[in-house]
């Protein structure tokens, strides 16, 4: 049977059981609000390193471009002084040859005046 005393003990424990509920759910709520925030704050890091990134990328692109144009530009260079150096060489060789000729007429003239 029940009593009025019973009734109001269960009653007690009913608000007290809501109360908790409630407080329960406003804790949640809290949790979830800290949630967002720490959701927000991982998107803002998240676009962050992507423009980081995308610059990153940019730059590379630029330093790789620049680098193939010195390296274009470097063969060209490269190639100029090959031929710069083969037309000394030719230049020399043509030299050395009038050399020993002016040396042979020297010597020649040197013995027929003797």
């Amino acid at each position: 049977m029940f009593s009025t005393g019973d009734m109001s003990g269960a009653m007690m424990l009913s608000n007290q059981l809501a109360m908790y509920r409630w407080e329960d759910h406003c804790q949640w709520m809290r949790e979830q609000d800290g949630l967002a925030a720490q959701n927000e704050a991982l998107r803002n890091e998240l676009a962050r390193l992507g423009a980081a990134y995308n610059e990153l990328a940019r730059n590379f692109k630029h330093f790789a471009n620049a680098a193939l144009q010195m390296e274009t530009q470097t063969g060209e260079r490269i190639a100029q002084l090959e031929s710069e150096v083969s037309e000394l060489r030719a230049a020399r060789t043509k030299a050395e040859v009038e050399l020993r000729g002016y040396v042979r007429e020297s010597i020649r003239r040197d013995f027929e005046g003797v």
